[in-house]
């Protein structure tokens, strides 16, 4: 009896490399969304809050006669 070997078609390595492609894209994207809008939030919420004090208080009550 004969060995039959089935070999598959040589496949196409276009669409590996575009997978890849895509996929660095993407990242170019999230990071480029991260500096644009995470950055200046992360930023904002690390400053001290600004607080101003006056120097002097006025505590005299006036009454109406």
């Amino acid at each position: 009896m004969a060995t039959i070997v089935n070999n598959p078609p040589p496949q196409n390595s276009f669409g590996n490399s575009m997978g890849m492609i895509i996929g660095i894209i993407a990242i170019v994207v999230l990071v480029i969304l991260f500096v644009v809008y995470v950055m200046p939030m992360l930023r904002q919420g690390m400053s001290a809050p600004q607080v101003s004090v006056p120097d002097k208080i006025d505590v005299n009550v006036n009454q109406p006669n």
